[in-house]
């Protein structure tokens, strides 16, 4: 355990309160917690810097070790460095591909060899390893490496993580690791109340960054990378950079600057998730490739390579950057960039502790005010979805306001809680998107703020310079859907002539944005293709033509047209927009939905105020849904 003769702790009391986090005193001298640790404690560790040898106390003890990270390309980096010259133990890497029988089969090894079990699992395969072990779970150490990457998770994959979260709460010997820890204001209430513990350093190593501020980034990155084709390289303190290691976290980005750059495949490392819809984006000509591998002259890195990998090179740079136009790239300098600067390990590099962040004041980033409003409505539209849920209840029609939420999902700020049965606002979804906007946005909207934000971090901003000129040409990018409706709508035409399943591909646009099939599956093709693939449209019509939507709008027609009576044209539409906004469907209630969903004819009826007659319906049959599509081509229904 902890040599509790190293921790300092405030005031005398071995207790944590949210400023007081047990103290860690690292001895001076020591580089790497295994100098002075032979374990994690359990709780909350903050180890203040990268590098430290955090994850590697624990693959290294003789305990038996899971260790739960946010990315595949984490794992395969540790794994490449063991066995080595201080520990012969082989890990287990658990991800997509790796069965139960694998884990089965490694534990079994592990016995024969007298080897401690040491796996290491992305949290979506942790349920998976669980069940393995069973029992025995209660035997190991559990490490949530990189933690702090749960807010952005449990944000967008609400469901799964929080799932996760509670799994992992009923475990005892767990430690949440983190160089940048979440602030104690959004984390997630499932560690609420567990104690926190800080590592001092006192010779804590000082990051570099030289800012270059520029209208075009990614035109920047072009520049460097021909000087350097040319002969004339980066040469920073009397030294020459011989390798970059780019961190945009955008592929389509990255796509655009390497066939500007006209790099060939053997000068340059692209190193992202290995899913379909990147190499979709990259082509057939680009290979993603895995970060062991042999380094290049240009490395290309997204935020799946972020966190806990490790590079080995020289005389390599690394170089950030942000593009206020793109809003992917733009990074949090609290966090992501202090993680990216502990990713060059070699000791003997003379650009380790050093950035170059190339990046743009933001001209389409919101004000405080913009943010505040924009916020305010989407709280707005919660609320009604609350009160029409609870309005719903009774009726037995509350499912089309959860499926409203899962439609909206990651857009809308409540979710559907199936404990209570009750819809409810997500505060820890309000309070991330305001400690984004703080923490990330904000700090783009000039150089000056972003110098700010470097300062009131402890950056080491005494050597900050700015080279090159700046070149004004701007780039931009979309960040639209609509390449994946498009080829999932081609994989839809050709699945008849398929002999097999569903293309890779398709699994992942099904798992990723789970709108897009239940738009084809809903809607058909021809339709998502007569809405341009505009997602907003797209949302409001699935929720439409859901099952439970349909169901209930059934009912309500039911309950406010009757068989026989006739109707203005005006008095119905109003009437049906009534019903519209009860059930939360954002569609406008023209002529075209009145002839569709009531089986109506026209007629004229009398009007005393005026001898005109007036527009109107007859209700002919009994009230009910026509499931026929709905004619889309005409503008005021689209």
């Amino acid at each position: 355990m902890i040599n509790t003769n190293l921790c300092k702790v405030e005031d005398g009391k071995m207790e944590t309160t949210l400023n007081n986090p047990i103290i860690i005193e690292a001895p001076v001298g020591t580089r790497y917690l295994n100098e002075f640790m032979g374990t994690l404690p359990t709780g909350i560790l903050n180890k203040k810097e990268t590098g430290c040898g955090a994850t590697s106390v624990m693959l290294e003890n003789k305990e038996h070790v899971i260790v739960c990270c946010p990315t595949i390309q984490l794992i395969k980096s540790k794994i490449s460095q063991y066995p080595n010259e201080r520990c012969p133990y082989e890990l287990c890497g658990v991800m997509k591909g790796v069965t139960v029988q694998d884990i089965e089969a490694y534990i079994q090894w592990c016995m024969g060899k007298q080897q401690p079990a040491k796996i290491m699992t992305t949290y979506d395969s942790f349920p998976k390893v669980a069940a393995t072990i069973g029992d025995h779970l209660r035997y190991c150490k559990i490490v949530v490496d990189e933690y702090q990457e749960l807010l952005d998770a449990a944000v967008y994959r609400n469901k799964a993580i929080k799932s996760l979260l509670r799994e992992l709460r009923g475990y005892e010997n767990v430690t949440y690791l983190s160089a940048t820890p979440i602030p104690y204001d959004y984390v997630p209430e499932e560690l609420v109340g567990l104690s926190k513990y800080e590592i001092h350093w006192p010779e804590q190593s000082r990051i570099k960054p030289c800012r270059i501020q520029t209208d075009s980034p990614f035109s920047k990155v072009f520049d460097i990378i021909c000087q350097h084709k040319a002969g004339n390289p980066l040469v920073i303190g009397g030294q020459q950079v011989q390798e970059y290691f780019f961190f945009v976290n955008s592929v389509k980005a990255i796509k655009r600057i390497i066939k500007a750059a006209r790099l060939k495949p053997d000068e340059v490392k692209i190193v992202c998730a290995k899913d379909e819809k990147n190499k979709l984006k990259l082509g057939e000509e680009y290979k993603i490739q895995d970060i062991p591998d042999p380094n290049k002259t240009f490395t290309f890195c997204t935020k799946t390579v972020f966190y806990g990998a490790d590079f080995y090179s020289d005389a390599g740079l690394i170089v950030v950057v942000s593009d206020g136009h793109v809003r992917s790239t733009l990074l949090d300098i609290s966090s992501d960039i202090l993680q990216i600067a502990g990713r060059i390990r070699s000791v003997n590099n003379p650009f380790k502790n050093l950035i170059l962040h190339i990046h743009s004041p933001s001209s389409v980033l919101p004000s405080h005010e913009e943010f505040e409003a924009e916020l305010t409505e989407r709280v707005r539209k919660a609320e009604q979805d609350i009160h029409a849920f609870d309005e719903l209840v009774p009726k037995g029609l509350e499912s089309v306001i959860i499926e409203k939420q899962k439609v909206n999902e990651p857009e809308a700020v409540s979710f559907y809680d199936p404990d209570t049965h009750t819809v409810k606002i997500d505060s820890l979804k309000i309070a991330h998107m305001r400690h984004k906007f703080e923490t990330i946005d904000s700090i783009y909207t000039d150089g000056i703020s972003l110098r700010n934000a470097y300062e009131q971090d402890g950056y080491n901003m005494e050597e900050a310079e700015t080279w090159i000129q700046n070149i004004k040409q701007k780039v931009s990018m979309s960040g639209s859907l609509e390449p994946f409706h498009e080829n999932y709508l081609i994989y839809r035409e050709e699945r008849p002539k398929m002999p097999i399943g569903k293309t890779d591909l398709a699994k992942e646009i099904e798992q990723q944005f789970p709108l897009i099939p239940q738009a084809f599956y809903l809607l058909g093709n021809s339709m998502v293709e007569k809405l341009k693939f505009d997602e907003e449209k797209i949302r409001q019509w699935v929720h439409f033509k859901s099952p439970a939507t349909q169901s209930a709008l059934k009912v309500e027609l039911r309950n406010n047209f009757s068989f026989g009576e006739s109707y203005t044209n005006k008095k119905a539409k109003r009437m049906l927009g009534e019903i519209f906004s009860k059930l939360q469907i954002e569609l406008t209630p023209t002529a075209a939905f009145l002839r569709h969903l009531l089986k109506a004819e026209k007629v004229k009826l009398r009007n005393p105020e005026r001898p005109k007659r007036d527009d109107g319906i007859r209700i002919t049959k009994e009230v009910g849904i026509c499931m026929m599509q709905i004619a889309i081509h005409e503008k005021k229904v689209a």
